[in-house]
C-alpha cells in the first residue's frame, strides 16, 4: 500500500484543472503516483529499472478536455502503417493517425464505423525496443492522446525509452467519432450546466458529532427531494438533447449506442493487433477508470493479455452491475479519512505553510470550526459581491470544492488559503475557483464532456418502468446512504442514469474472476483514496 506524502511540502500547480468540465470521476492521486509508477515499470520491465528522474509527474498540469485545444503542427510526411497513416504530430517523437474500426464489433454487417484518434510517442532506443505499451489515464471522458502529450516522455523515461508509448481518444470522446455531443456550441453547453447540479452539489446537512441539532429533519429531507426534483427535470432535458444533437451530427444514427466500456476495450484489441501483430500481447496501463478498462481487458481477452497495470482501482463488480447513483455508499469509504488527512496535515504545517493553522489550533478544533462553517452556510448561503461573476456562496459549493481537491494533496495550500478566507466572510477567492469561465464564442464546438455519463449509464443495468417512477426517492435515499459512509461529502454526487437514453448493444457485466495469467497483474490501490478503493475480483 502507498502513503500519500504531506502534501503542504511540495509546490502549488500551474493549472486548476485536472478534467474537463463535467467529469466526476476524476484522475486519482497525482502525487501518489510518482512511487506507483516506479512499481508499475518495473513490472513492465523487470531487470531495466533505471533510475526515475527526479520529479516525475505524469499527471502534472494534465487537462483531459477537447483535444483540438492542442496545437497539432505537421512536421514532415506520413508513413502508412497497415491501416494507420502515422504523421508527426506535435514534438519531435510524436506520431497521430487514425484507426477506422467497426461501429459494432458484434455485427458489422451495415459496414458502419467508428474513427478513433491515435497517437504514440515513438522508443527512443530502438535497438532494444521491447514493443507497445497502451495507456488510458481515466475519466471516463478523459482524452487519451492528450494525456499522452503530457505524460508521454515521463512514462517514456521510466521505461527506459523502450517502449512506444500509445495511446487513444475512447469512443465519444473528443476526436475520436461519432463524438458524445449534446449542444451545438460550447456556449450552449457552458449556458446550461453553469447552473445545474454537474457543477454544484445540492444542500444537504452534514451529520457529524461536532454540529449541534438534529443530524437531518423532515424538512431537510423534503428540501433535498425538492432539489432532486429538479435535478432530475434538468437529467431529462440534458438526455434528450444529447440524444438529438449526437444523432443529428453523427454519420451514423446509432453511434450513440457504441461507447460503452466493453466496446472500447474491443477496440483496443483490435488497436494492439493492428500496431503489434496478430497474437502480439496486450501491454497496458491505465488509472482510475483506465482500471475498469484493464479489468475488461483481462477477462475479455486473457489469452491476449501481456504486463497489465491498474493503478487507483475502479471496482469492475460494481461498475457494471450497481447503479450510478448507488456508487457514492461504495465510493466514498475513506473520503473522511482523506479530508482528516488534510486537517491533520495544515495543524502539523503551522500558520507558515498553512493558513488554517495557529498556535492554538488543535485537529479537533479546526475540524469543529469548518463544520460549523459549512452548516452555518447550509442554513444562511454568503454574499459573494466582488467575484468576477458575484453571487452566494452554498454549503454545496463549498462541499464539492473540498472534495475536488481531496484529489489533489499537492494544491491543499491553496484550499486552506480560499477555506481562511471564506470562514473570515470573503467568499470571492472560493467563487473564482469554483465558477468555470463559458465560453462566448458561438462556433466553438461543444466538447464532449458528457462522455462520463454516457460511458458510465451505458455500462451499467437497465431500469424498470417501476424504477424510473421512484427515481427522485430512490436518489435520496442513496444519497441519504452515502451520508452515512461519509458524512460531509457522501452528498457532493446526486446524478443518476434514470434518464439517459440508449444502452450499448453490448453490456459487459463479468465474470471478473480470471486466474493464470501468463504474465501476472499489477493492482494498486492507494491508502485513504477518497473514491477509488475499489477490490479486484480476481
Amino acid at each position: 500500500m502507498i502513503k500519500k506524502p504531506k502534501a503542504v511540502d511540495l509546490p502549488l500547480p500551474t493549472n486548476k484543472s485536472d478534467v474537463q468540465s463535467g467529469n466526476k470521476r476524476r484522475i486519482r492521486g497525482k502525487v501518489v503516483i510518482y512511487l506507483a509508477a516506479i512499481a508499475a515499470m518495473a513490472f513492465l520491465i523487470r531487470d531495466h529499472l533505471p533510475l526515475p528522474p527526479s520529479e516525475f509527474d505524469p499527471f502534472s498540469d494534465l487537462d483531459t478536455g477537447a483535444l483540438s485545444s492542442l496545437s497539432f503542427g505537421i512536421f514532415g510526411g506520413s508513413k502508412k502503417s497497415g491501416k494507420i497513416e502515422w504523421k508527426p504530430c506535435g514534438e519531435e517523437g510524436f506520431e497521430c493517425g487514425r484507426f477506422e474500426v467497426p461501429l459494432n464489433h458484434l455485427n458489422t454487417s451495415s459496414g458502419a464505423t467508428a474513427s478513433l484518434s491515435v497517437a504514440r510517442l515513438l522508443a527512443k532506443n530502438r535497438k532494444q525496443r521491447v514493443g507497445s505499451v497502451y495507456v488510458n489515464p481515466g475519466g471516463p471522458g478523459g482524452s487519451g492522446v492528450n494525456f499522452l502529450f503530457r505524460a508521454g516522455r515521463s512514462l517514456s523515461k521510466i521505461l527506459d525509452d523502450r517502449y512506444d508509448i500509445v495511446s487513444w481518444d475512447p469512443r465519444g470522446v473528443n476526436e475520436t467519432t461519432p463524438r458524445v455531443t449534446c449542444f451545438d456550441s460550447q456556449t450552449a453547453q457552458d449556458l446550461f450546466l453553469i447552473h445545474t447540479a454537474f457543477y454544484t452539489p445540492l444542500e444537504t446537512r452534514i451529520i457529524t458529532k461536532t454540529v449541534n441539532g438534529p443530524a437531518r429533519s423532515e424538512l431537510d429531507m423534503e428540501l433535498l427531494k425538492d432539489q432532486l426534483k429538479i435535478v432530475d427535470a434538468q437529467s431529462e432535458a440534458l438526455g434528450n438533447l444529447c440524444w438529438e444533437v449526437s444523432q443529428e451530427k453523427s454519420k451514423d444514427a446509432d453511434g450513440f449506442w457504441h461507447v460503452g466500456t466493453a466496446t472500447v476495450v474491443r477496440d483496443l484489441e483490435a488497436l494492439a493487433r493492428e500496431i503489434d501483430g496478430v497474437g502480439e500481447p496486450i501491454n497496458f496501463i491505465g488509472y482510475s477508470y483506465g482500471t475498469a478498462i484493464g479489468s475488461y481487458l483481462v477477462n475479455m481477452f486473457p489469452h491476449r493479455v501481456g504486463r497489465v497495470v491498474i493503478d487507483g482501482v475502479v471496482d469492475p463488480v460494481v461498475w457494471s452491475q450497481v447503479h450510478v447513483h448507488e456508487w457514492p455508499k461504495l465510493d466514498f469509504v475513506d473520503t473522511e479519512k482523506d479530508y482528516l488527512n488534510f486537517i491533520k496535515a495544515c495543524v502539523e504545517a503551522g500558520p507558515s505553510r498553512c493558513a488554517l493553522s495557529g498556535d492554538d489550533v488543535t485537529i479537533d478544533s479546526l475540524e469543529a470550526t469548518l463544520d460549523e462553517f459549512l452548516d452555518s452556510l447550509y442554513k444562511t448561503p454568503l454574499p459573494v459581491p466582488h467575484a468576477k461573476r458575484p453571487g452566494i456562496l452554498t454549503s454545496g459549493q463549498l462541499k464539492g470544492l473540498i472534495f475536488e481537491f481531496l484529489y489533489r494533496p499537492r494544491s491543499w495550500p491553496l484550499l486552506a488559503n480560499m477555506l481562511s478566507d471564506a470562514l473570515k466572510g470573503n467568499g470571492t477567492a472560493v467563487l473564482d475557483y469554483i465558477q468555470n469561465d463559458f465560453e462566448l464564442d458561438t462556433t466553438k464546438r461543444a466538447r464532449t464532456s458528457m462522455a462520463i455519463s454516457a460511458v458510465s449509464c451505458v455500462d451499467t443495468p437497465e431500469f424498470t418502468p417501476e424504477d424510473m417512477g421512484g427515481a427522485v426517492d430512490s436518489v435520496a435515499l442513496e444519497m441519504t446512504l452515502a451520508q452515512v459512509t461519509s458524512p460531509r461529502f457522501g452528498s457532493v454526487e446526486s446524478l443518476s442514469c434514470f434518464r439517459w437514453k440508449g444502452r450499448d448493444v453490448e453490456r459487459y457485466d463479468g465474470p471478473f474472476n480470471v486466474t493464470g495469467l501468463e504474465q501476472g497483474m499489477l493492482v494498486i490501490g492507494n491508502t485513504v483514496s477518497d473514491s477509488t478503493t475499489g477490490a479486484i475480483h480476481f
